[in-house]
């Protein structure tokens, strides 16, 4: 069972996204460069001594932008949540929402965090993931931010985050996934109305997502709209186009020092 998920960006040009959707909670690191992040009605600047960390459902709107040696990234992203036998005083979902996003690491969380990202490419068994995993809380609670990243436990739209995004090139259907969350389908649409959510937009905002770090990946693009449920390429690339604001080609050639017009998608006719 996957409990985290690293994944590393890079770029080569300025690379502005907008409405980027976080399915699960998350914790990036800039190594190279800056992320300017447009934050309610703030600009942050996020770098080697300022992380990001957001709760899961998070939409974000920022701008990588290069050193000399270009812009490089790596996220956590959390499939788990803390264990209450460990944590019983964690206050899960917080009265107010966060005001910032904003995390100054300490060498005790940097080397959590590396320690989690080294453990992500190792075959290590469920218990000592999740091992790992809790000694990071461990130490996110210490620095007072644990509570912000995590929402209700077992919440219908965790539930739905994970199993979306588990598999995100899977044929899903309200049907399937309400049977696997054990209500009916009615139930299931009734719910999700009344948390303002529509199952279309869910999958298809953690399928472009999953796109994003796909596309810093040696793949071909037949490939990667397979692996985000796609059977048509001129689809895929509409829908990439109307979550990010660019076309595929334009954010695959800012991550590569090369030209991306091999692997872009035929242009769309009117």
């Amino acid at each position: 069972m996957t409990q985290v998920l690293l994944t590393q960006y890079q770029t080569h040009l300025q690379q502005p996204l907008h409405n980027v959707y976080l399915p699960h909670p998350m914790i990036m690191w800039v190594r190279k460069g800056v992320k300017r992040l447009w934050w309610h009605n703030d600009v942050m600047t996020l770098n080697s001594q300022r992380w990001l960390a957001t709760p899961a459902g998070t939409h974000l709107t920022f701008s990588d932008e290069i050193a000399l040696n270009g812009f490089s990234s790596r996220a956590l992203s959390f499939l788990v949540q803390p264990d209450p036998r460990l944590f019983p005083d964690i206050r899960l979902s917080p009265d107010t929402p966060l005001s910032s996003p904003c995390l100054t690491p300490t060498p005790a969380l940097i080397w959590c965090f590396n320690t989690l990202a080294d453990m992500t490419e190792a075959s290590l068994c469920d218990e000592a993931q999740n091992a790992a995993l809790q000694m990071f809380y461990a130490q996110l609670q210490n620095e007072g931010m644990l509570a912000h990243l995590f929402s209700p436990k077992n919440s219908l739209l965790d539930r739905l985050h994970y199993i979306l995004a588990s598999n995100p090139s899977k044929k899903f259907t309200l049907d399937s996934v309400a049977k696997e969350l054990f209500m009916s389908r009615a139930t299931f649409v009734r719910r999700l109305t009344l948390e303002g959510k529509s199952f279309a937009d869910m999958l298809c905002e953690i399928r472009m997502t999953h796109a994003l770090g796909l596309l810093q990946k040696e793949k071909t693009m037949n490939e990667i709209a397979h692996d985000c449920g796609y059977l048509s390429l001129r689809r895929f690339a509409e829908r990439f186009k109307e979550q990010f604001g660019l076309t595929i080609g334009e954010y695959r050639k800012s991550c590569r020092d090369r030209d991306a017009s091999e692997d872009s998608p035929p242009p769309l006719q009117d």
